[in-house]
């Protein structure tokens, strides 16, 4: 109940076992607190030795031990936390990435989508948690429940393929990655969070730059970021089209109403950029 002194604490005063990896110990007033990469289902305990002491040089006189016990980590899915995301350009197929704990199936489904598509991509999103959900914009071309190769209570990495999604080596999906129905509690009440996000698959690099009339872009190649010479960009909705130079870069006057996306073409590849990826913006 004394204030312990961090002067004079030393490591070996605090022997945990099993070995809890990354282990940290903070001291703050009359509190030690211990964190590290607990696992679940799993009983830790602490050895405090008599030797440690409080501000006014009493010691604790008789080693103590404690006990933690860890239960079972409740289910856990995540993923790109931004709703329009760029793959990889680098990898050997369009995988997209999610994390999960104690889930052993996922069910994912695809949409194939145009840029045109975005409007009514960001209104799905805004009303994607009414009483009837709106179906996401596009052609679904992927329907399925993948397996999760995991162990009890450890965070795992899942890549889901979207190659058979695509048609060609590029294109624009609308992901959604969910736990399966069958693997929900009975007396659920709420749909899950899903993960879910605009995906392009592309080898061009968009970026733009804009003041109150004109817009300059600039394309260059994802791989290695050279610049792209004759790419087509356009703005859209109801704006202007031009094509890039030699140094991958070109100008737009801005439409009076302004614009919701940029889209970029360079043969079957189509980049899109747009004005803000939030459906609340």
């Amino acid at each position: 109940n004394n204030p312990i002194d961090p002067a004079v604490y030393e490591e070996s005063m605090l022997q945990i076992t099993p070995d809890l990896p990354g282990a940290r110990v903070n001291i703050f007033g009359s509190h030690i607190q211990i964190q590290g990469l607990t696992e679940g289902r799993t009983t830790y305990r602490v050895r405090v030795s008599g030797d440690i002491q409080d501000i006014f040089g009493q010691t604790l006189g008789e080693d103590e031990l404690l006990t933690f016990r860890v239960g079972s980590a409740p289910e856990l899915l995540t993923g790109p936390e931004r709703q329009f995301i760029t793959l990889d350009p680098s990898a050997t197929k369009p995988v997209f990435t999610v994390y999960s704990i104690n889930y052993n199936r996922l069910h994912v489904r695809a949409y194939a989508v145009e840029p045109s598509d975005w409007r009514a991509y960001r209104d799905y999103l805004e009303n994607y948690w009414q009483e009837q959900p709106p179906s996401p914009p596009g052609e679904k071309v992927m329907d399925e429940t993948i397996s999760v190769d995991a162990q009890d209570d450890v965070l795992t990495e899942t890549a889901v393929d979207l190659t058979q999604a695509l048609d060609g080596e590029t294109g624009h999906l609308v992901v959604i990655v969910e736990p399966p129905a069958s693997l929900l509690p009975a007396d659920w009440r709420e749909r899950p969070q899903p993960v879910q996000a605009w995906v392009q698959v592309t080898q061009i690099g968009l970026d733009a730059f804009f003041d109150h009339s004109q817009m300059v872009v600039w394309a260059n190649a994802l791989q290695d970021g050279a610049p792209l010479s004759g790419v087509t960009v356009q703005l859209e909705p109801n704006g202007g089209q031009a094509a890039t130079n030699s140094d991958g870069t070109t100008r737009l006057d801005l439409p009076a109403g302004g614009a919701a996306y940029l889209v970029a073409r360079q043969g079957d590849d189509v980049a899109m950029l747009p004005n803000s990826p939030y459906y609340w913006d």
